[in-house]
């Protein structure tokens, strides 16, 4: 009997825990951020998780019932917010798909203040993630999910779409505000007399540890990616640039390459980090135009491969060594990368009458002198006859997109006795 009533007790305290709204009142936004934690609304039918692990706040929701495809409604959650400074602000989803498929069970259905419900969705797996799109119609999506929203009292509601998705928590950012980190608390309150309470304590991060490694090089080409004539830098200082700022501060965690250009830091609490070096002056990182390199790490989880290069920023025609004598052929085929996932899925169509050329001097722009050809009506097209040596393969971009292969907005080939013929199939996405 004591037993009985000991697990009534632990039970009831459970479910208080369960059902319980963990900050009440209406979230305010300030300096241009809202953030709040799902779980600040009671479950209303989702289910409140602890795993996967490197979730931010007390806990996650996840939708356990069956998929919504047709419409918004069910199992609503609702979030009231104030906005302070007008204007327009990006929708952002920290959320986790648990399957191997990165194109299921990653959506969810999202309105603000009473209007169309909009399908919200991410193409990552078993990974948190802020990656967010919005689906404007069918085939046809934002990159970024931009609302102007005036000074004063909104709602934000979330409803299930996709079984198995987990949710973490959300942000309303203008641009160039920053909000990935986990160690931005959640966005103030105020109560129904007005009264501002404070973001709440976050908890101690879910126990375990990882890593994450990676190699230092010259980027000489700027494309991204360690080439065969590039260099390993050693001696250098690698460290994890918390607040985002590019500069090494007091309290960042920093190490050394080796002789050999590698570098690792051990024992990292489950969280997001952000991997970068210090630069000489006049150089920058050459993987992406802001400066780090985001990495998530779970718990045992040993992150390799971050790779940091190291440019100057400045395209040079590339002076190549004379070739070996022959010629060999480049070729491929353009396609809409709906998804900017990099590759040509079933519902993408290819391109046809497209304009590519091969950019000498890494400059986006097709300048005379620059060898070009038209795709085909199947979007296929072909440069034969070129002497060997190294390419840099491109496309003329409509405004308002670029390449998702990658983002120096080429493809480097490198043509060879060994290597005479490349395919190089190059995707266009929103920019």
């Amino acid at each position: 009997m004591k037993r009985s009533a000991s697990l009534s007790s632990r039970r009831a305290l459970v479910e208080g825990l369960e059902s319980r709204q963990l900050l009440a009142g209406t979230f305010v936004e300030q300096n241009g951020l809202l953030m709040v934690e799902v779980e600040s609304e009671s479950t209303n039918g989702w289910t409140r998780v602890t795993s996967p692990g490197g979730y931010t706040g007390s806990a996650a929701y996840q939708w356990n019932g069956p998929d919504h495809f047709k419409n918004g409604g069910t199992a609503i959650l609702k979030y009231d917010f104030k906005i302070n400074n007008a204007g327009n602000y990006n929708f952002k989803l920290r959320s986790y798909n648990v399957t191997n498929d990165a194109k299921e069970f990653n959506d969810i259905w999202v309105r603000i203040d009473g209007g169309k419900w909009e399908k919200v969705f991410q193409s990552r797996n078993k990974q948190w993630t802020w990656f967010t799109r919005r689906e404007v119609s069918h085939g046809v999506y934002d990159n970024e999910w931009t609302v102007n929203l005036g000074a004063g009292n909104h709602k934000i509601e979330i409803s299930a779409r996709s079984n198995k998705f987990i949710i973490d928590r959300f942000a309303l950012h203008k641009s160039g505000v920053a909000f990935e980190s986990t160690s931005i608390p959640q966005s103030s309150t105020t109560s129904g007399g007005g009264t501002a309470n404070p973001p709440p304590t976050t908890p101690p991060p879910a126990s375990g540890s990882g890593s994450i490694a990676g190699y230092l090089f010259n980027d000489s080409n700027a494309d991204g990616v360690q080439n065969g004539n590039e260099g390993r830098t050693g001696s250098r200082t690698v460290f994890l640039d918390a607040n985002r700022n590019g500069k090494l501060d007091s309290g960042e965690r920093s190490t050394t390459s080796d002789a050999q250009g590698n570098y690792k830091f051990s024992n990292l609490p489950i969280g997001t980090y952000y991997a970068t070096r210090v630069f000489p002056s006049g150089f920058k990182l050459s993987n992406n135009s802001v400066g780090y390199v985001t990495v998530n790490v779970a718990s045992g989880q040993n992150v390799t491969g971050i790779n940091l290069g190291t440019t100057d920023g400045k395209p040079t025609t590339p002076t190549n060594p004379p070739p070996a004598s022959g010629t060999g052929k480049i070729s491929g085929f353009l396609w809409n990368d709906t998804n900017a996932n990099g590759k040509l899925d079933g519902s993408e169509g290819r391109t046809g009458s497209r304009t590519v050329f091969l950019d000498a001097n890494r400059n986006g722009k097709l300048d005379a002198g620059e060898i070009s050809t038209t795709s085909d009506a199947q979007g296929n097209y072909s440069f034969n006859g070129l002497s060997y040596g190294a390419y840099y393969v491109s496309r003329v971009f409509p405004s308002g997109y670029k390449l998702s292969n990658n983002n120096a907005g080429h493809v480097s080939v490198t043509l060879s006795a060994s290597t005479p013929n490349i395919a190089v199939n190059l995707g266009t996405r929103n920019a």
